[in-house]
């Protein structure tokens, strides 16, 4: 991606904006979730927690999301986030893969071959 090139090239200054929120609730650091965020529907992308802390990040192919997340995620006025957990890994796997069963070429997904909750 174009941005990722020019920070890169421009490591002196901010190029890449970065989206992450936290909650009023106080949640230990050791809970820690990937998450499929379903609503609001601009968002369409992943979420990490660590505790009370989240980091967010685009579905494949989605080169709109650091744009919508700059108009619509970073408000001032809270919004309501409903995701769906889908684990967390227990061990490292590197590189994209389709999940086991999966004949589609199309589609690009990161490969949790052991995701502990599933």
């Amino acid at each position: 991606m174009e941005i990722v090139r020019r920070q890169i090239l421009e490591c002196d200054e901010r190029q890449m904006v970065t989206f992450t929120s936290e909650v009023s609730e106080d949640i230990a650091l050791s809970v820690h979730r990937v998450l499929r965020v379903r609503a609001p529907d601009w968002h369409r992308g992943w979420a990490v927690e660590f505790g009370r802390y989240f980091v967010h990040f685009p579905s494949a192919r989605d080169m709109d999301f650091y744009d919508r997340m700059a108009t619509c995620g970073s408000a001032v006025t809270p919004y309501m986030t409903t995701y769906e957990y889908v684990g967390w890994p227990t061990e490292p796997t590197f590189g994209r893969a389709a999940p086991p069963g999966d004949t589609s070429t199309d589609r690009c997904v990161i490969r949790w071959p052991s995701i502990a909750g599933i």
